[in-house]
């Protein structure tokens, strides 16, 4: 949801510059910095932003940078002329300074000089639509971009999981006669020939290679990366996502409570690791 787009636009009323920038963020979360002629249509910028963008932080800086004497109407604040001037005069009195350059001062202090709000103008508010749409578009291209430069980071990360899982399953069968082997020699190193019972030693080995075996958690698991990999091509939400992430590291954390095997859990530790990163990466996705 990271974003930035900028408009310059000239109408027939006023010249405009908006910039547009948006971060990361759960909810829309909007606030303006713009010219006071600008100021009545906040409702109107809210409700375009809030469509198009639908969530994250977003700044909206707009600045006017020339206009038309008919919109351009400004006039004095006489009383906070006076104001100014009485004090001024006083200073100066008290100073001993010359009161020729006291006209411009106070031409320049804040509010003396206004423009005129009148009623919001359908015309005016068109003007600023046009430039707000405008950067809202780039902002919109900007996102696009950089969205399909995620969604093929996403996507290598889902399948250097499925690589570890794959080399998980080469080396299944090998664990399998290793703990096979393991209880053959514990029964041979603590039994003796007639305490030995060959139909026991089976049970006890169903048992351990039940309590072991992983490939049920193997095929869920591939299962949900098949299942990201066609969302993350197709329109999946960044909520949908998370669901199918959350759904392969419980197959991963499993996969690891029940290993019991130094390679698995080298293979299990990687696919973690690219897990955190699909996981931090689809929550700026809308």
């Amino acid at each position: 949801m990271t974003g930035f787009g900028s408009a310059h636009h000239e109408g027939a009323l006023v010249k405009v510059e908006i910039e547009l920038k948006s971060l990361n963020g759960k909810f829309m979360d909007l606030t303006f910095k713009m010219h006071k002629l600008a100021q009545p249509y906040e409702v109107d910028f809210r409700n375009l932003i809030s469509q198009r963008l639908k969530r994250g932080k977003v700044q909206m800086n707009l600045n006017i940078v020339g206009m038309d004497p008919s919109v351009a109407k400004r006039n004095i604040n006489k009383a906070l002329f006076m104001v100014y001037k009485n004090e001024l005069e006083q200073l100066a009195d008290e100073a001993g300074i010359k009161k020729g350059d006291l006209l411009k001062v106070i031409m320049e202090l804040p509010d003396v000089v206004e423009t005129q709000e009148g009623e919001p103008d359908d015309a005016l508010r068109q003007e600023f639509m046009d430039a707000l749409g405008m950067a809202v578009d780039k902002l919109v291209a900007y996102r696009e971009h950089e969205g399909a430069l995620m969604a093929t980071e996403l996507e290598q990360y889902a399948l250097n999981i499925a690589r570890h899982m794959a080399l998980i399953d080469a080396n299944k069968q090998v664990r399998i006669d290793y703990m096979r082997k393991r209880l053959k020699d514990i029964q041979d190193k603590y039994l003796t020939n007639d305490q030995k019972d060959g139909n026991r030693l089976e049970q006890e080995m169903v048992f351990y290679l039940e309590r072991f075996d992983i490939t049920e958690e193997l095929v869920r698991l591939d299962g949900h990366i098949n299942y990201f990999i066609r969302e993350l091509k197709g329109e999946g939400s960044g909520k949908k996502l998370g669901f199918i992430a959350q759904e392969m590291g419980r197959e991963i954390n499993t996969i690891g409570s029940k290993a019991n095997d130094s390679q698995i859990q080298h293979q299990v530790v990687q696919m973690k690791d690219d897990l955190e990163k699909i996981k931090e990466q689809v929550l700026n996705i809308l």
